[in-house]
């Protein structure tokens, strides 16, 4: 059934005017303003990212995050009556801005930023840690749907700190749909061995979700024992060590 209109009051469209006006009054509307506007007000996941990694960096690499650009003093506890706020703190609380440097240690697989620009050796530009970005990611696998920084760009990995949501075919350096923030992948995986796994050893194994083949490591078993070919087992991927570990076995 139809629902018949109802009159609003006439001064409605005013009051509705007035308030996008005051907005824009807010955010700014012309090239000055929008130029003085934070970019992360306009971009949420966006940070200010000094480059000292040693060489100009390109838009879309990837740089470890190595602390902050203007370091906050020490937090105190509010204090009666206050007392003013530092000015490297103040400036801190303002504006989230970091250091980047080479991804090159594991400390880095899960701290990094994407530039959204390029930026010259020791200048500072815009990056972005959290959301969907369209870049170059190097597929070590194709089933693999999590990713790590490495070097300056992202690597795939059965797990990792962003999120795979879509990858060109193929292996090697492919275009990517990446959620960042977001980790990708799985740590727990079911397996079935390919080969005798010795107390110790390493041996093949097929993974259950996608019938792909690994090579796995034991951390199961005790002197003297093993697993024969064909048998269930649980596996742990070690993000750090880029390994797949038996931790479980079916009785």
């Amino acid at each position: 059934m139809a629902t018949k209109g109802v009159l609003i009051g006439p001064n409605l469209h005013a009051r509705q005017m007035r308030l996008l006006r005051w907005g824009e009054d807010r955010m700014g509307t012309d090239r000055h303003h929008r130029a003085a506007t934070p970019m992360i007000l306009a971009q949420p996941g966006w940070i200010s990212v000094k480059n000292d990694s040693g060489g100009d960096r390109l838009r879309l690499d990837v740089l470890g995050i190595d602390g902050p650009i203007t370091a906050p003093a020490p937090y105190a506890p509010p204090a009666t009556p206050p007392v003013p706020v530092d000015p490297d703190t103040e400036k801190w609380l303002k504006d989230v801005a970091v250091v980047g440097v080479a991804a090159t240690t594991s400390a880095y697989y899960r701290k990094y930023v994407v530039l959204m620009e390029a930026i010259a050796d020791g200048a500072t530009g815009s990056g972005i840690v959290a959301g969907v970005v369209n870049m170059m990611v190097n597929m070590e696998a194709e089933w693999h749907e999590g990713a790590q920084a490495s070097g300056y760009g992202l690597i795939s990995k059965p797990y990792g700190g962003a999120r795979i949501l879509w990858a060109d075919e193929g292996t090697g350096e492919q275009w990517a749909t990446v959620l960042l923030g977001a980790p990708g992948g799985h740590l727990w995986y079911l397996a079935e061995l390919d080969a005798i796994l010795n107390q110790g050893s390493s041996a093949a194994a097929t993974l259950a979700v996608n019938g792909e083949s690994v090579t796995v490591q034991d951390e199961f078993l005790g002197a003297g024992q093993s697993l024969g070919s064909g048998a269930a087992v649980g596996l742990t991927y070690d993000p750090l060590t880029d390994g797949f570990f038996v931790t479980q076995a079916a009785c």
